[in-house]
């Protein structure tokens, strides 16, 4: 990985480390969207590792919504299951 995209993430983490701090009891996350350059930049394995940093940091209200916008997606993983672009 690149190592800007590296220091991005490893900024992103930070944040939401602050962020946990300042919650109130009972906040949750009802929608997030990844769009752009941010997931079409980094790997599939730092994908999950910020996402899973994000649902440790912010529990998921019942029935949120996750979007993303993939500019040039080659796959992407979730669990086991592999997600190939069309064409």
């Amino acid at each position: 990985m690149d190592a800007s995209v590296e220091a991005y993430l490893q900024t992103v983490m930070a944040e939401l480390a602050l962020l946990t701090r300042d919650l109130s009891d009972g906040a949750a996350l009802e929608r997030m969207h990844w769009g752009g350059e941010t997931p079409t930049l980094m790997q599939p394995h730092s994908i999950a590792e910020l996402a899973a940093a994000i649902r440790a940091a912010v529990p998921f209200a019942g029935g949120y919504e996750f979007l993303s916008r993939l500019t040039r997606m080659r796959s992407i993983w979730c669990g086991s299951k592999r997600f190939m672009p069309p064409g």
